[in-house]
């Protein structure tokens, strides 16, 4: 494959080696709850088999929300590809990474966004890990598991660095939902939940009387009977912010700059090179 490449990875100590193994061998376990879980549903004629549990809560101390989420998706292709050849060839079911009798194969899936790999004289892997590992093994907020990798990259974006940031160029484009997920699996890394609230009329609501009737959007500008006039993403950005009347700490002021080719203009209401939108939107947290 292209894409493809093999490294050898060698632990800086003891201490390590026992962390990634355990890492490893928890990610099987999951590939094979997972797999064990789809199988049963499989058999079940009136089970769904893409219904599964949640199994963020077990092992995302472990593995992290994201490399669980990656696991997650790989069992799902995997059982995607044996419903589109299971009529044509003889294709088996998903298997098992190994037993907890006779062992488990040592292997996960990493999301692109969890690993980076640099190279040079000491090149170096560093993998994330979950919350509950870096507790037991000292591991810092933002440390990762950092690794001694060995080996030829035959892809030359793999020459200088293949990082986080590099990753994510190649994934720009996400829809909503997935982006959401994402975000959620990432922020909970950092113990921050992430709560998908609706913004709907919020480009059609005057801040100044409420009224998504009488108001009229043309372009760029909102305006209302009410005598409010103001750029229409910003009043809805602000709209959004006072609905959520949970949220304790303040945003920054939105303002509108404009250029008319030689200098920044002013308006009455604005401080020099900026023109607010609404003092009294603005105000909203301060």
């Amino acid at each position: 494959m292209k894409r493809a490449n093999t490294f050898e990875v060698i632990p800086q100590s003891d201490e390590d080696e026992e962390l990634l193994r355990r890492l490893l061998d928890a990610s099987a376990a999951l590939w094979n709850e997972i797999n064990y879980e789809r199988r049963e549903n499989y058999a079940d004629p009136d089970a769904d088999v893409w219904d599964i549990s949640e199994y963020r809560g077990r092992y995302g101390g472990v593995l992290g929300a994201s490399t669980v989420q990656q696991i997650e998706r790989k069992n799902r292709e995997a059982w995607k590809s044996f419903f589109s050849l299971k009529k044509g060839e003889a294709n088996g079911k998903p298997g098992f990474w190994g037993n907890s009798e006779d062992g488990r194969e040592l292997r996960t899936y990493i999301r692109n966004t969890s690993y980076s790999v640099e190279w040079g004289e000491y090149s170096r892997l560093e993998i994330l890990v979950g919350k509950d590992l870096k507790d037991e093994y000292g591991l810092g907020y933002r440390e990762r598991l950092r690794l001694e990798v060995r080996g030829e990259p035959n892809w030359k974006e793999y020459d200088k660095h293949w990082s986080v940031e590099t990753n994510a160029k190649t994934h720009n484009f996400w829809a909503f939902r997935a982006f959401v997920t994402r975000l959620s699996c990432t922020a909970e890394e950092y113990g921050i939940s992430v709560e998908v609230r609706s913004e709907a009329w919020t480009s059609q609501e005057c801040p100044n009387c409420g009224s998504t009737e009488d108001t009229m959007r043309h372009r760029d500008t909102l305006t209302c009977p009410c005598g409010f006039e103001g750029h229409a993403d910003l009043t809805a950005s602000e709209t959004f912010l006072r609905r959520q009347t949970t949220v304790p700490r303040s945003m920054a002021r939105p303002v509108c700059l404009k250029w008319d080719d030689h200098t920044w203009s002013e308006s009455p209401r604005s401080v020099p090179n900026e023109e607010h939108t609404n003092p009294q939107v603005a105000s909203v947290g301060r």
